[in-house]
């Protein structure tokens, strides 16, 4: 399982099954919404990217990098 939270405090990004990523409220335990990534994922890295924020998806067919857009989270 790998999870992390966002510098907003109220957006959780977590992963632990075999495809895909759950973004979660945790200060409600409410899911708002699930990435399917259709491999597992190793590792989830947030950073920035040159449009914004941006999240880093790892796993065993490498490293997918997707621009967070704050306005759905």
């Amino acid at each position: 399982m790998a999870a992390i939270h966002l510098a907003d405090g109220r957006t959780l990004l977590a992963s632990g099954d075999r495809s895909g990523v759950r973004i979660w409220d945790p200060l409600t335990g409410e899911l708002r919404h699930t990435l399917l990534t259709g491999a597992p994922v190793h590792a989830l890295a947030v950073g920035t990217g040159p449009t914004g924020p941006a999240l880093h998806v790892h796993g065993p067919s490498g490293l997918a990098i997707l621009t967070l857009d704050q306005r759905v989270l």
